[in-house]
């Protein structure tokens, strides 16, 4: 015959060891969640981004591609002013890398265990931006940065994104 105090003191672990064989169970059992679709035409949504640099600038990205490989052109079109068009195509292997159009550019695209792509620019020695973006609801992308202005002073900024139909 078990003491007592001996079996009190098992109580708690088998209690907890049931718990995470049925927990464990319930999570192996349980289907995995599909990562989101990023791929489309996505519309900047101005009343509802905070602290934009350019807050009157349209913006638009395409985006092809986000998985292994992160594809995308991003159209910036200023009141009055001319379009400015960025397109990069390359891997998400979280090393840096040249980007083409503007010199001196370089950029990071870090997976996370999530899905989510995490961007890293560089211009010279300066970290000018490091952001996420991930879908905040069905057709809607919310980014979150912090940015570095041409003074040297950070900030931060969210950019939220309409799925264009």
């Amino acid at each position: 015959m078990m003491h007592p105090r001996r079996s009190r003191a098992l109580l708690p672990g088998l209690v907890l060891g049931l718990a995470a064989l049925v927990c464990g169970r319930a999570l192996a059992a349980e289907p995995k969640t599909a990562q989101p679709d990023y791929r489309g035409t996505w519309v900047m949504n101005p009343a509802e981004s905070v602290g934009l640099s350019h807050p009157e600038r349209a913006e638009v990205v395409v985006l092809r591609r986000q998985d292994t490989v992160l594809d995308y052109t991003w159209t910036g079109t200023p009141p009055g002013g001319e379009v400015q068009t960025f397109s990069y195509s390359g891997p998400v292997d979280g090393k840096v890398h040249d980007l083409p159009g503007n010199t001196g550019l370089r950029g990071a695209f870090i997976p996370t265990p999530s899905g989510i792509v995490e961007s890293k620019l560089w211009l010279g020695d300066v970290l000018l931006e490091d952001k996420f973006c991930l879908m905040s609801a069905p057709r809607k992308m919310t980014c979150f940065a912090t940015a570095t202005d041409e003074a040297g002073k950070q900030y931060l900024f969210k950019e939220v994104f309409d799925q264009k139909k």
